[in-house]
């Protein structure tokens, strides 16, 4: 029974990490800050410093995009 669950567990930790490498790969060419393609940190953090428009203006400056 225990070995059932872990088994369970790794499977489905092995599922998460194929599906975000998969992810980071499909969008890979898209440009931006490289640990923002693995994970919402990035975006967790910003948000919680205040700083998520601030952070967004200078990505959109600095890799392109709306003109701001």
């Amino acid at each position: 029974m225990a070995l059932s669950v872990v088994i369970l567990f790794g499977g489905l930790i092995a599922a998460y990490i194929l599906h975000t490498i998969w992810q980071w790969r499909r969008l890979s060419h898209v440009p931006g800050p490289f640990y923002a393609g693995f994970s919402k940190l990035w975006m967790f953090r910003e948000a919680i410093l205040s700083r998520l428009p601030t952070a967004f203006e200078e990505l959109g400056k600095k890799y392109g995009g709306l003109p701001y």
